[in-house]
């Protein structure tokens, strides 16, 4: 039996802001960490028209002026008391708007859209930034949005400043995904906010049942790493090794000294322009590392926890 929770769809710019698109008939909301979110909502058209206070015979004509570009918000609630307080939200911008017939002949409109950070692909950009840290890169390229655009909170843990930094014919979107990666920092949308940097975050219980299952897997893999680079400024060659990281989940910890143990001969990089230095080639090497170790250990399930963001933390009991 489905976890009964109360949804709630809303859409700026209705007239009566009371007239929620709740009674739709199909609803997807996938959430990836790194990438762009999707959803999709499926709803009779005079349903639809119902809820936009149009006429049925004007719904095919003025609905998609009521709808297109908009934003949107789908949240959920807990039905049962012991849920209370738990509660999901989500906000994105309508994309797409489609009628379609059934096997039944009914018409129906299919509504779907991304999250907000789909804006940051309007283009492909070239510049420069010199002499700027990671948060003021950050704040120069998402400042050319309106402020309305989407919630940002910038907290990067490195705010060393960055000599060059070069955007090549990238979306606003590839390049900041690029360069937090390089950087060894979190970016992502929770559903409400874009974040660089990892907060702490909601812990929620998952524990299995009939309901919940959850797959926990090892795997041993390479993981000793060299790297080397070219200081261009003092024409020195530059040359470390990863540290793996030694904190962290028991089983991760376990799986790191089992593959060094296994795997002895180190794969040898060219860092690039990460290693411009004898401490940027250390931290390029130790956040590939760190990715590599990440990838060992892998949780996979499905369950009722309908409260799950990106970001989030789950408290795993079997």
């Amino acid at each position: 039996m489905s976890y009964p929770v109360k949804v709630s769809v809303h859409v700026d710019g209705v007239a009566d802001p009371s007239l929620a698109l709740a009674d739709y008939s199909q609803l997807t909301l996938v959430q990836p960490a790194l990438a762009h979110h999707t959803f999709a909502l499926d709803f009779a058209c005079d349903t639809l028209g119902k809820a936009l206070g149009l006429k049925p015979e004007l719904v095919p004509t003025q609905a998609h002026q009521l709808l297109s570009g908009k934003d949107i918000t789908i949240g959920w609630v807990s039905r049962l008391a012991s849920g209370a307080g738990r509660s999901f939200q989500f906000k994105g911008v309508i994309t797409s708007i489609t009628i379609q017939t059934d096997a039944d002949l009914v018409n129906y409109y299919h509504l779907s859209g991304y999250s907000p950070t789909f804006l940051l692909e309007d283009g492909t950009q070239s510049r420069t930034f010199v002499k700027k840290s990671l948060p003021a890169i950050f704040q120069q390229v998402l400042g050319d949005y309106p402020g309305n655009a989407f919630q940002k909170q910038l907290q990067a843990q490195d705010q060393a400043v960055l000599p060059y930094t070069v955007q090549y014919q990238e979306t606003n979107f590839n390049f900041l995904s690029r360069l937090a990666a390089a950087q060894g920092e979190w970016f992502y949308y929770d559903g409400q906010t874009l974040r660089l940097g990892h907060e702490s975050a909601k812990v929620i219980a998952f524990r299995s049942s009939g309901a919940q299952v959850f797959s926990l897997a090892m795997h041993l893999k390479p993981i000793t790493t060299e790297g080397a680079a070219y200081n261009y400024r003092t024409h020195a060659p530059l040359a470390a090794t990863a540290t793996p990281p030694v904190a962290g989940y028991a089983l991760s910890q376990f799986a790191v000294q089992q593959s060094a143990a296994l795997f002895t001969q180190p794969q040898r990089l060219a860092v690039g322009p990460h290693g411009r230095d004898q401490t940027q080639l250390q931290r390029a090497l130790d956040g590939l590392a760190a990715k590599q170790a990440g990838s060992q250990v892998a949780l996979t399930g499905s369950g009722e926890a309908f409260d799950i963001t990106p970001g989030s933390i789950l408290d795993v009991q079997d």
